[in-house]
């Protein structure tokens, strides 16, 4: 599987990620849901069944429309997550080594590259 993601910080921060653009890693206890941006989405630790520790899949930021004014109104980002990512724009790849669960997020810049 690979998935392509063209990103800024600002632009990967303010919009949700599609399910289509994550990939999963686990031991078969749990199982953590990474973003092709190198992201932590989702992880229940240290169990399948454990309280959730990350869970910006469910709950990214929240919007919320005022009936009275038409306004939109922002709440914060309750579902929390834990991210690794280049401070430039990059272009990201995500793929499993073959035959393998070992996922890598590879950022690709002008002149430099990354993976984790």
């Amino acid at each position: 599987m690979v998935v392509q993601s063209a990103n800024s910080k600002l632009a990967f921060h303010d919009r949700e990620t599609d399910i289509s653009e994550h990939g999963i890693i686990g031991n078969c206890r749990t199982a953590a849901l990474i973003s092709v941006n190198g992201t932590v989405a989702s992880l229940c630790w240290p169990y399948f069944d454990s309280p959730s520790i990350f869970a910006r899949i469910v709950d990214v930021q929240k919007c919320v429309i005022d009936y009275y004014s038409h306004a939109k109104l922002r709440l914060k980002n309750r579902g929390g997550h834990w991210s690794m990512e280049p401070q430039m724009t990059t272009v990201s790849k995500q793929m499993y080594l073959p035959s393998t669960n070992i996922l890598g997020t590879k950022f690709l810049a002008d002149d430099a590259w990354l993976t984790i």
